[in-house]
């Protein structure tokens, strides 16, 4: 049954409203039009502006056939004819188109609903629109979901587009470093927040709160203790990296094990005036020395364009802190989570020094005092490589959480059989002289029924009875602790599951929608030979 333009877009409309999902429409970024007069070629006039093919434009128009290509020169000297969409794929194209365009076939189609959806929404639509109209609001609700799960990846990953020019703002925090965190021009419209809106939780604003400063008597050199305030949810308008590496964890189930590590408003930041040249002018207290208990802190520096981790010192005087290596920072006491980055003081693993360096990382996002400029370093690895730290952490926690049980049930066990063994002096061997039953004097014997009652209250509680009530007492101790060890372990374990079954779901989903698309090319293969067996029937007849 064919629909007007109107009732299609009122329909659409009211589909993805009652999914809750209209705000989807956002994501659809207003096209450039051309007016364009073909001769040799029967179609429309208005052509929407897609993209680029080397120096050409790319324009996308709609005919009795369905969506169509071209190629025109941007001074207008020279039209190509119209091309097939195949040769589409060496172009640069446009938002949303390029989160959509490939060589199968259902990505086509869905191409089509959109140029469609485009031309309908600008009255631009000639004549009726034919099909069914719940099957083409299914459709393009999906090519909805798919093109804000491409766009959450472009900005998560800060991958850069082959032929699109970024800008690279200054930063002035801190004064001095520029700015590494890319923002497309071609997409200055899109927000993080349009991505995010179908969320139903309410996000607190990441802002800075008035912090207090003082001098710290065992800090570096011109220090002043400032502590971040800032909570842990992404502002709404916020593409800053801390929301983006936030936003994985969440989605890939992770926060759990973040939310076990020491919040980031009770870890300690400085500032130090006296850093090397080039090095970030925070620094975050990670331990202090075994023997003269002198302050450790640790500072990003950037080495070839990169941030890298390194760490002071504090010396008894005023004078600048001391350099001091990564393996003999995991030598000394270190403030949690810190110490839980390697299981063996005495050989300390790259990877785990990696493990430190990254939680270090971490903190300086977290807490404000590292904006930008670490996600472009890495924009794949690091958010993989903090997963990584926080599961090694887990279970460098749960590690050491059964060897202080082991250890404490020891030493219970230790002291029940102390209370049970008697002590034995050289005298004990010889039997203790009893009177015989029957003989007591009547002066030992209680004269009235109070002193009897007297008496045997104060046999109840002579220290013979003792013994058993701390055994008692520490057999339920030993229980509670076993039960808590027990429970502890569960959660880490239902933890590590929850995360593994939604990394399962994504592969689930994926390869629903790869047999789907199988199957309908089937069905129309199989469409085709039905009607080719049919013709062949009838010549044959």
């Amino acid at each position: 049954m064919p629909y007007i333009p109107a009732r299609v877009l009122r329909g659409l409309e009211a589909h993805l409203k009652n999914l809750k999902n209209l705000h989807l429409l956002d994501l659809l970024d207003d096209p450039e039009w051309q007016s364009i007069d073909l001769v040799d070629e029967e179609g429309a006039k208005h052509y929407i502006v897609i993209g680029k093919l080397g120096d050409l434009d790319i324009l996308a128009g709609l005919n009795g056939k369905g969506a169509h290509y071209l190629l025109k020169d941007p001074s207008g000297t020279r039209i190509d004819t119209i091309i097939p969409a195949e040769h589409l794929e060496g172009g640069i194209l446009k938002s949303p188109f390029r989160y959509l365009h490939s060589t199968s076939k259902s990505e086509k189609r869905r191409v089509g609903h959109l140029i469609k959806y485009y031309f309908m929404r600008s009255d631009r639509f000639e004549g009726s629109f034919p099909g069914d109209l719940r099957e083409y609001n299914k459709r393009f609700h999906g090519m909805l979901l798919e093109i804000k799960a491409k766009k959450m990846e472009d900005i998560t990953n800060q991958l850069p587009i082959p032929g699109l020019t970024y800008n690279r703002p200054v930063s002035e925090l801190e004064g001095e470093e520029p700015s590494t965190h890319n923002q497309l021009e071609d997409d200055k419209s899109f927000t993080h927040n349009e991505l995010e809106a179908e969320e139903t939780s309410a996000h607190n604003q990441f802002e800075d709160e008035d912090s207090e400063s003082q001098n710290h008597e065992q800090g570096p050199t011109s220090k002043s203790h400032t502590e971040s305030t800032a909570s842990y949810d992404p502002a709404e308008n916020d593409n800053s990296e801390f929301s983006i590496v936030y936003l994985q964890l969440r989605n890939r189930g992770f926060l759990p094990l973040w939310e076990q590590l020491s919040d980031r408003n009770d870890v300690v930041f400085e500032h130090c005036d006296g850093l090397p040249d080039g090095a970030h002018p925070m620094t975050l207290l990670v331990g202090e020395h075994k023997l003269t208990q002198r302050p450790i802190w640790a500072y990003l520096h950037k080495s070839r364009s990169v941030y890298d981790v390194a760490f002071l010192l504090d010396n008894d005087d005023s004078s600048e802190a001391n350099e001091i290596g990564i393996k003999e920072v995991c030598k000394e006491n270190l403030e949690s989570p810190f110490d839980l980055t390697f299981e063996n003081l005495s050989k300390v693993k790259k990877t785990e020094q990696l493990h430190l360096k990254t939680i270090i990382k971490w903190y300086f996002v977290a807490a404000g005092a590292l904006t930008e400029g670490l996600l472009h370093e890495s924009p794949r690895d690091f958010p993989q490589r903090l997963m990584n730290t926080l599961e090694y952490i887990d279970k460098i926690r749960a590690l050491k959480w059964n060897e202080q049980q082991a250890s404490l049930a020891e030493e219970l066990s230790e002291l029940d059989a102390d209370e049970e063994t008697p002590q034995l002096d050289a005298d004990d061997n010889e039997i203790p002289e009893s009177p015989l039953p029957n003989t007591a004097t009547p002066s030992d014997t209680p004269s009235t029924i109070d002193e009897l009652v007297v008496s045997k209250s104060v046999q109840q509680v002579t220290p013979e009875s003792l013994p058993e009530e701390a055994e008692v007492s520490s057999e339920t101790l030993m229980e509670m602790l076993q039960e808590d060890s027990r429970l502890q372990k569960g959660l880490g374990d239902l933890d590590t599951k929850i995360a593994g079954l939604k990394r399962k779901r994504e592969e689930i989903e994926t390869e629903i929608e790869n047999v789907m698309e199988e199957r309908r090319a089937m069905e129309s293969a199989r469409k085709k030979a039905r009607e080719a067996f049919r013709k062949e029937s009838t010549h044959f007849r």
